[in-house]
């Protein structure tokens, strides 16, 4: 999916949290992070591939809750899920 996906969506739903790339097939994850970062404040966990300090630094700084390199296990994934939900009181 795409930015432009990712738009419509939450044009006519919410979310609790989003996993989201910084590459996209049309735009940029940082772009769409800053976007969202006007009218909400949803946790936002940035997934990338990309593994320079400028990247995760840049995720954090525009709004990203926090940053996880791929590959990744699915154990370090959801520790780091709960640990956002319950910061913004989701958890249990």
């Amino acid at each position: 999916y795409g930015v432009s996906e990712c738009r419509d969506f939450f044009r006519e739903n919410t979310a609790g949290l989003l996993l989201l790339d910084i590459n996209l097939g049309d735009g940029s994850g940082f772009e769409l992070c800053r976007e969202l970062r006007r009218n909400t404040e949803i946790p936002i966990l940035f997934i990338s591939a990309r593994t320079s300090d400028d990247d995760q630094i840049a995720a954090l700084h525009i709004g990203g809750d926090d940053y996880i390199q791929k590959p990744y296990s699915l154990g370090v994934l959801l520790a780091k899920v709960k640990v956002v939900q319950k910061r913004f009181g989701q958890g249990r």
